[in-house]
């Protein structure tokens, strides 16, 4: 925040203060200090290039932050009282008197001190003779020492007059020149028809409405930035949605990081295991081979001679030579029964190991359609059923405004459901799904379930599964492709398997379709 702004907002401040003054209670949590007043809570905030203070009436639910700080602070400001707040005009430091009843009965002044200057911002709680106590982000305030105040060489902002800004080339000029200004309100200036009449406007620095334009508040409506997203009552109020924005943001971009890792991981585990398993396919198909082997043995069973280590033979199918392993240990008749038990056992496993690829195979593709959601996800509802449960209290019956399936009208009394989550794709199978109804899926592609739903039991038209799978091309990450491969089928077709995760399903026969993504951007979206 520019440091003309915030001398709005510290004039802001000390009109809410003189009514509310006493700190009930000190919280520091995760990039945020909390001085609860009365009805509001005053707000310091360390994140880089924002504002250094701010009320905000709701409070933040920002993680604690540990350490031994939280101590001193309430150590020296918890139940004090704010006296005064001081900030030069020309300087991003703001200084907050504080007095406070000590054990003994003694009323003791306290400094608290915000140097926005830095980044991030620093923090400083000094004694009455401005003697440093504790520090935050500065290692230049040592405990003991006086407080040192920025120096800044430029030259006061109270000394430039209207008709020495057409004298610089450009704003920036005139911001390097003078302390106090920034680039916004430096541009301001060099560019208004009236640039006195803003000088005296900004030495006032009187409070009032807070113009929000991306992440920045200004005190008034900025020429060089254009029309503001939005007007607040005051600063406060405007910066306060900004940050509790930015919270939410920030803890969904976590949740969203965290689901992905996770995914990514199970992915991993499960291609390795396909791998492994696609090995073990390949050795059970040598079954037929030592079969072969097997017999042409027992066919030639007068040439094989004890302590043999291999042997050369004609096959018995094609005549071609077969070069024979044995083991010298062992006499012709076992090495024999050896071969036929080998070629045995593998037979048996290979019809396991197939269903087992196939049961991996379904897995994977369910892991994939979860890490497209998560990818696509620009909500926490998008997130539901992906993230790592807790145990908690018994839950409220899911409402299906969160529930993460979408409801598209189509025509003819027919609609579709659309699964945005394996929660959602859980509920279309188990809930949604109806014996008349067809279940669609992008095939080998991650992404969304999709039911056409047919409440009346009649033949659905080919034109209406066209468009079904259309919505299943275009919720699935092959949704830019001019033309998508798309499986369909019916309940009976489709089972689930035990300890797969939500949404997870089989299918035994289906039909396949060649269809180009619906247009989503005007789809219509019901719960």
């Amino acid at each position: 925040m520019e440091n003309i702004s915030i001398n709005y907002l510290v004039n802001e401040i000390k009109n809410f203060v003189k009514t509310q003054a006493k700190i009930s209670r000190v919280s520091l949590r995760s990039g945020y200090l909390e001085f609860r007043l009365k009805t509001h809570y005053l707000i310091f905030s360390s994140v880089p290039r924002s504002a250094p203070f701010f009320l905000s009436e709701p409070r933040f639910s920002a993680g604690a932050s540990r350490g031994s700080d939280i101590n001193v602070l309430r150590k020296y400001m918890e139940g004090g009282t704010i006296l005064a707040i001081e900030k030069p005009f020309d300087e991003r430091v703001i200084d907050f008197h504080i007095s406070k009843l000590a054990i003994w009965g003694e009323e003791q002044l306290f400094h608290f001190i915000v140097n926005a200057a830095s980044v991030p911002t620093r923090w400083a709680i000094t004694d009455s003779d401005m003697k440093v106590i504790w520090s935050r982000n500065d290692p230049q305030a040592v405990a003991g020492t006086r407080f040192l105040w920025p120096e800044d060489g430029r030259k006061p902002l109270a000394e430039l007059k209207p008709e020495d800004i057409k004298c610089f080339p450009d704003s920036t000029a005139l911001m390097k020149a003078f302390r106090g200004l920034g680039p916004v309100f430096a541009a301001e200036l060099f560019a208004g028809e009236d640039p006195g009449a803003l000088l005296r406007l900004l030495r006032k620095a009187e409070p009032g409405r807070g113009f929000v334009y991306g992440n920045r508040v200004f005190p008034f409506p900025m020429k060089a930035l254009g029309e503001p997203d939005a007007v607040r009552p005051d600063m406060s109020t405007a910066l306060s949605e900004l940050h509790l924005r930015e919270l939410e943001n920030g803890s969904f971009r976590h949740a969203r990081s965290r689901a992905d890792r996770q995914l990514r991981r199970e992915i991993e585990k499960k291609q390795n295991l396909l791998n492994k398993l696609e090995k073990e396919q390949l050795s059970c198909d040598k079954a037929a081979g030592l079969l072969r082997k097997a017999e042409t043995l027992s066919a030639h069973f007068r040439e094989l001679k004890p302590g043999m280590k291999e042997i050369r033979l004609p096959d018995l199918q094609n005549g071609e030579m077969l070069f024979i392993s044995l083991d010298p240990e062992l006499d012709p008749a076992e090495n024999i029964s050896r071969l036929y038990r080998k070629a045995a056992r593998l037979k048996r496993k290979l019809p396991r190991i197939r269903e087992r690829i196939q049961v991996v195979r379904s897995e994977l593709a369910a892991l994939q359609d979860d890490r497209y959601t998560v990818e696509h996800a620009r909500s926490p509802e998008g997130l539901l059923g992906l993230l790592p449960e807790k145990p908690a209290k018994k839950a409220k019956k899911t409402s299906k405004s969160i529930s993460g399936i979408r409801r598209v009208e189509l025509e003819n009394g027919f609609f579709a459901y659309i699964g945005r989550n394996s929660l959602g794709n859980q509920i279309l199978y188990s809930q949604k799904l109806g014996p008349k109804d067809i279940w669609f899926h992008a095939k080998d592609i991650p992404g969304s379930h999709v039911v056409l739903k047919n409440p009346g039991g009649v033949p659905i038209p080919p034109k209406l599964v066209e468009r079904a799978a259309a919505l299943a091309a275009a919720y699935s990450s092959a949704g830019s492709n001019p033309s998508v491969e798309v499986q369909y089928t019916t309940k009976n077709n489709l089972y689930s398997s035990k300890g797969k995760g939500r949404g997870f399903v089989l299918l035994r026969k289906f039909k396949t379709i060649f269809v180009k993504p619906a247009d989503i951007k005007n789809t219509e979206d019901r719960n």
